[in-house]
């Protein structure tokens, strides 16, 4: 798996179901296209890794169980996109800010409506073969800004962050994780 990636975060998810930790499996750090060629070369017995990786794999190796995925944690998580921005950016500009944010709004439900469509504009827009990218929204959560917001309101998100940042705690990538902040 490539460390510290949600790879290794669901892997991480998945051992803590089962009763176990980190340190009872033997985890490798491998690059990402590393982790396909390893698997579907049969040297490694199993892959921590993310679509459209995946499908590379199960091309590779047909036969290839999916043990857990994110959908299998959500709602109580989930590894939402962010956009961030300095913190004087929003102070000093706000009203950018606020225009960033609606497009991105915009573009996030354009595509929760349109999730065909979106998977061969992208393919189009990254010049490769629409098959790449061909039921990647099936493995994808979009969720329509009205939704989202919702989410926010009831806490939700807030504890999706706070779970992430407990679970970087337990792969030793945090310190500590900051406490959850109330709903808005």
């Amino acid at each position: 798996m490539p460390e510290g990636t949600s790879g290794d975060m669901i892997l991480e998810l998945a051992l803590k179901e089962a009763g176990l930790s980190g340190k009872d499996v033997q985890k490798v750090n491998m690059d990402p296209s590393t982790v396909v060629t390893a698997f579907s070369g049969k040297q490694i017995d199993a892959a921590a890794i993310w679509y459209p990786l995946i499908d590379t794999i199960k091309k590779n190796v047909p036969d290839t169980v999916e043990l857990t995925k994110s959908e299998d944690y959500y709602p109580k998580l989930s590894f939402p996109s962010s956009f961030v921005a300095r913190n004087e950016l929003v102070a000093e500009d706000p009203e950018t800010v606020t225009k960033v944010l609606k497009v991105l709004q915009e573009g996030n439900d354009w595509v929760a409506a349109h999730l065909g469509e979106a998977e061969t504009l992208t393919a189009t827009f990254l010049k490769v073969p629409a098959e790449q990218f061909k039921g990647a929204s099936a493995v994808t959560k979009v969720v329509p800004t009205s939704e989202l917001k919702q989410l926010v309101a009831d806490g939700s998100v807030a504890g999706w962050y706070k779970g992430l940042a407990d679970l970087f705690v337990t792969m030793g990538k945090l310190p500590s994780s900051p406490p959850t902040p109330p709903p808005i």
